[in-house]
């Protein structure tokens, strides 16, 4: 039933970032981005598509987990919305104040996402913050070796 929100959730964080013209990674925005409209709502929402298929990666691999994808998903992308919303912000406030915003907004997100994993994978709260955190570690490693973070 909350498919349609949770796609709609993707469509505004996409569009946002979008018009922003802020760089999505998955949890975290750049600004000043250099690719063109369509392909920074690509960029969302593919980071969110693979922030899915690693959950689902990780919930097999440490607690043999299988099943309930299209709930996982669903919840995945009903945990989108405080990031969804920043771009909005973005536009809104100085860029010294939104850094404060994102950072409350990525804390708001990542424990979505551990609620998520609880809900869509059936598994505790404790292991869902492992997964969940995991996500966000190879997210920032990540953006290091991409020498996004300077």
């Amino acid at each position: 039933r909350c498919l349609p929100v949770s796609l709609v959730i993707l469509l505004i964080g996409a569009l946002g970032s979008a018009h922003a013209k802020l760089d999505s990674a998955l949890f975290f925005y750049f600004p000043y981005s250099a690719y063109s409209f369509t392909s920074i709502m690509a960029l969302y929402i593919f980071n969110w598509t693979g922030l899915f298929l690693l959950a689902d990666v990780f919930t097999y691999l440490l607690y043999r987990r299988v099943g309930n994808d299209l709930q996982l998903f669903t919840c995945l992308g009903l945990a989108a919305f405080p990031i969804a919303i920043f771009p909005y912000a973005y536009l809104l406030i100085s860029d010294i104040f939104s850094q404060y915003v994102l950072f409350i907004l990525q804390i708001w997100s990542l424990l979505l996402v551990s609620a998520a994993l609880c809900f869509g994978k059936g598994i505790r709260l404790d292991k869902a913050i492992v997964v969940s955190l995991t996500a966000m570690y190879l997210n920032i490693a990540i953006l290091f070796i991409l020498g996004r973070f300077t």
